[in-house]
Order: structure tokens, then C-alpha cells, then sequence
């Protein structure tokens, strides 16, 4: 059964100072917009994801089940894991290749610049990897017979590239 990875950049949030603690930051209107619009997006590629892993912090696990939700999952289905709010890039890959082995398609939202830098990690460099801007979603196929534990060597394969139009959503 062949693996495919959905890698989100959390949605836009509260500056930084409008809360005290940064873990604390939530989605702001164009944020919840965005998100919508990935689970839209992510719809029309076909892939329905039977995991949501998401940090827990709740701009990342509120992007992700708006997503959930556009995908006809149950939002309440997203796994909030504290851990992942300040993993590197290597505890997100560690992460992914312990997923349960009879999940086809999972999907996991973070932050940045960590979320980004783990996409070298599991997808031929081509030389134009994206870095993701808010809400931005890349959807990895591990080669065929691959199972998650062997994630992380370079050999998958970007399928698409969600972006936001870069205007203003509201």
C-alpha cells in the first residue's frame, strides 16, 4: 500500500505580543480563510488522510481541523501533540516514520521554519522544494512498498504544492 504524506504549515495567527505566550497565538479571521481553502484544495487532489497529527498548539490544530473538516473528516478526529509544537525537524521525521503501518495517508501541520526544513528530508531535491508560507500544504507519495519507517531518505516524491493566493483573502 503506498504512503502519502500531507505536510501544513499552520494558518495565519495572532502577532506575537497580542498574547503573552507564543504557544497560545490562534488563527485570526484570514487564517480560518486559508485553511478552508487548503481543505478545499487538498480535496480536489483526492487524498483523504485516515491520521491528523498537528501540534497542539491552537493555530496548528485548528488549521488542521478546518482542513479535516473541508476533507469530510471529523475535526475532533486531529491528534494534538504538544511535543510537536517545538520538534526539529528530525523528532517530525522520527514522528512520521513510527505513523501505524496500515495508514495510507496522514496528514501533519506544524510550524515553521521546522515543518519546511523537513521536506528535504523526505523528498528528491530537485532544487525548487517550497518553503511553506502560512497554510501552505505539499503532498509527498513515498515510493511504492515503502512503509513510514522508511521515510527520511530523500526518495519520495512531491506530488502537489497548495499555496494561497497571495492576495488578501477576506
Amino acid at each position: 500500500m503506498k504512503k502519502t504524506l500531507i505536510i501544513i504549515r499552520h494558518g495565519k495567527a495572532e502577532s506575537f505580543g497580542i498574547v503573552s505566550d507564543d504557544y497560545a497565538r490562534t488563527l485570526v479571521p484570514d487564517g480560518v480563510k486559508e485553511a478552508k481553502y487548503t481543505g478545499t484544495a487538498l480535496r480536489k487532489t483526492g487524498v483523504v488522510p485516515e491520521l491528523y497529527l498537528s501540534s497542539a498548539a491552537p493555530r496548528a490544530l485548528y488549521t488542521l481541523r478546518f482542513i479535516a473538516a473541508a476533507l469530510g473528516g471529523d475535526p475532533e478526529s486531529v491528534i494534538g501533540d504538544r511535543d510537536l509544537y517545538s520538534a526539529r525537524r528530525e523528532s517530525l521525521l522520527e514522528t512520521i516514520r513510527n505513523f501505524p503501518e496500515d495508514v495510507s495517508c496522514a496528514a501533519l501541520c506544524g510550524h515553521n521554519p521546522e515543518i519546511s526544513d523537513l521536506i528535504p528530508l523526505l523528498v528528491e531535491d530537485s532544487g525548487r522544494l517550497p518553503f511553506l508560507n502560512t497554510a501552505d500544504a505539499v503532498v509527498i507519495d513515498l515510493p511504492e512498498g515503502a512503509s513510514w519507517s522508511d521515510a527520511g531518505a530523500g526518495n519520495g516524491s512531491m506530488r502537489t504544492f497548495i499555496s494561497q493566493p497571495r492576495r488578501r483573502i477576506s
